[in-house]
């Protein structure tokens, strides 16, 4: 209803292990700007919480980066595939595990 395009889900469906990250992402044009909606799983996971007490030695804990990354390489595959360039503006929305998840820039 609000006019999002080409839905991709990742790991909304698959047992859940320690480096799962459930993502849901879409686009639509709003002027001449193209805004990409990403939204994190935060609640309803199982194993992968284990994640959040993975600090390894980066400056925050390391189930974080792991995950933010693999969001990020989602975000940036999805903007090949459906070849989206010009102004792209991310909308990135999540609580609770998802919230320390945050996709870092392009």
């Amino acid at each position: 209803q609000a006019g999002f395009v080409d839905p991709q889900t990742d790991d909304y469906d698959v047992p859940t292990e320690i480096t799962t990250i459930g993502s849901a992402i879409a686009h639509k044009k709003i002027g001449d700007d193209t805004l990409i909606a990403v939204s994190i799983s935060g609640n309803n996971y199982q194993r992968e919480w284990l994640s959040n007490l993975s600090i390894g030695d980066e400056t925050r804990p390391h189930g974080f980066n792991q995950a933010a990354r693999k969001v990020l390489n989602r975000v940036r595959g999805y903007i090949k595939t459906y070849e989206l360039s010009g102004n792209l503006r991310l909308w990135v929305a999540g609580y609770s595990r998802s919230a320390a998840v945050i996709v870092p820039r392009l």
